[in-house]
């Protein structure tokens, strides 16, 4: 993953579903901490020291974006306040989301989509001003895995198709359609070629792997398809 000084726009700037912060012609940077968390927990036996931790996976972590803008006009005589101010309001009227996110800190720390918990009023001070955005590391839920084109891939890879297909369809296409002129468009439309290439992989994986049923696990063990009739696996030798 390159660094600020390599792609400086991964890490000024957030894309939260079809909106850039802070928006274009705007003088200003994007914060943001993803950190990656587990769900621990230690069990302690009684009467004696220490404690056995049992991991349930990863947790639901914070994701906390901060945007700050300079206080005053743009080049072209529009406050940079309202422009931002309009971006967020995108978000406001879509409610909490999920919303598809994108910024180094969220690469890092794995996450592709948030669900957002508050939005403060925007904070003036020292000739800037800064809103901050408190959300949640947002996951596919388990039901929805495997469907949409996800039907017979093992369940790791149905997980990354519904990632990868949650990615295209609420980060990559939408910034695309909305933003025709940006300049991060064009590696947007890179991104999201490599994504639905990744995407046709895991579907002929699913065609080529044939998933068994009851009876064909059956015959492909024994040799005449009738465990009551020879009970001899495929894989014994014969005299």
């Amino acid at each position: 993953m390159p660094g600020p000084r390599e792609n400086s726009a991964l890490w000024d700037y957030v894309v939260i579903g079809e909106v850039v912060l802070p928006p274009d012609g705007v003088n200003g940077r994007a914060r943001v901490k993803a950190p990656i968390q587990w769900e621990n927990d230690p069990k302690k036996a009684k009467g004696k020291n220490g404690a056995r931790v049992t991991t349930q996976g990863r947790k639901q972590s914070p994701v906390d974006i901060e945007i700050e803008i300079e206080d005053g006009l743009t080049l072209s005589g529009q406050s940079q306040c309202d422009l931002t101010q309009e971006a967020i309001d995108r978000l406001i009227e879509k409610g909490p989301g999920p919303f598809g996110v994108a910024h180094g800190a969220t690469d890092a720390g794995r996450v592709r989509d948030i669900i957002i918990d508050e939005i403060t009023s925007p904070e003036p001070g020292a000739g800037r001003i800064k809103w901050a955005i408190k959300a949640k590391r947002w996951d596919v839920p388990p039901s929805t895995i495997g469907g949409g084109g996800g039907v017979g891939l093992s369940p790791e890879d149905a997980k990354r198709y519904a990632e990868l297909k949650a990615y295209a369809e609420k980060v990559l296409i939408p910034f695309i359609k909305a933003n025709p002129d940006s300049p991060f468009t064009p590696g947007k439309q890179l991104e999201l070629t490599a994504v639905q290439a990744e995407m046709k992989a895991l579907q002929s994986k699913a065609s080529a792997t044939k998933t068994p049923d009851k009876s064909t696990a059956t015959k492909g063990y024994y040799q005449d398809g009738k465990k009551g009739t020879s009970d001899i696996p495929l894989g014994e030798i014969q005299p």
